[in-house]
């Protein structure tokens, strides 16, 4: 475990692994419960978070038990364990028709602007528990554009 000072707080660093494979996770969800911020485990499973010895994070990671651990008792290497729970199918629609009509509107707008020929895209995804964030994501696009269709994203 490193460590530095930062205002009261301590930057810590570990890593998460798969406790059967020991493969490292790559984006699992790290979650302060006390300051309320979080980061994402990098692709070689590594993170840091500023924290206290006494706060507690919940990591989170798709195919895992979720787990919730106090900061002193952490190693620097983390186990998760793969969970056992599997769904048949899961189905996923949008509460309302906006995200579906942005999506329509701006396709519509691209096929009638013959003269576009670049176009960039910004769309997010914001997942809360008990109006506390849990996860956001970001995605940002570049699209050459022709004749009103998309060639290259």
């Amino acid at each position: 475990m490193v460590s530095s000072s930062l205002i009261a707080q301590t930057v810590f660093q570990f890593k998460l692994i798969d406790s059967v494979t020991q493969e490292v996770l790559e984006y699992a969800h790290i979650y302060n419960i006390k300051n309320e911020q979080g980061t994402l485990s990098n692709n070689s499973g590594d993170f840091e978070i500023s924290a206290d010895l006494n706060d507690s994070l919940r990591i989170t990671y798709i195919g895992y038990n979720k787990i919730v651990i106090r900061v002193g008792n952490i190693k620097s290497i983390i186990e998760l364990s793969p969970s056992t729970n599997t769904l048949s199918e899961v189905i996923i629609t949008a509460d309302s028709q906006d995200l579906f009509g942005i999506i329509r509107k701006s396709k519509e707008l691209l096929q009638a602007n013959d003269n576009l020929t670049n176009a960039k895209a910004y769309f997010f995804v914001n997942t809360s528990e008990n109006n506390k964030p849990i996860e956001f994501t970001q995605m940002f696009y570049n699209a050459q554009i022709s004749n009103g269709a998309i060639e290259e994203l």
